[in-house]
């Protein structure tokens, strides 16, 4: 019972997965052509101020690693409220809250696979 409705729950939510994996991926994409800037010494001997770009590049790095940091924490707690009328209603059926946290666990391992 448990397994059909986590399969259904994750049907169900896979557009919105969809679109955070995708927007992970090309962030992926940038963050590692980024800092192949950083320590590619061919591109770094040509700068006069090579320690300067150097400098300057690691703290942009810091900066969108924060942006990514937040914006990982945003797209969990999105997924949370629109699901949370669900989760109440578990909850009202007779479902313990650790059911419910399994749930959700074996529902975002079993989305990460489906990829």
């Amino acid at each position: 019972m448990m397994n059909k409705l986590s399969f259904r729950n994750i049907q169900r939510s896979m557009k919105d997965y969809l679109i955070y994996v995708m927007t992970m991926s090309v962030i992926t994409a940038f963050m590692y052509a980024f800092s192949s800037l950083f320590f590619d010494k061919e591109l770094s001997g040509t700068f006069e101020m090579s320690g300067i770009m150097g400098a300057m590049i690691g703290i942009a790095t810091f900066f969108i690693v924060l942006i990514v940091a937040w914006l990982i924490n945003y797209m969990v707690k999105f997924m949370l409220e629109k699901r949370s009328t669900e989760f109440g209603i578990y909850m009202l059926l007779g479902m313990k809250k650790k059911k419910i946290a399994d749930l959700y666990l074996k529902e975002n391992c079993n989305c990460s696979e489906l990829h």
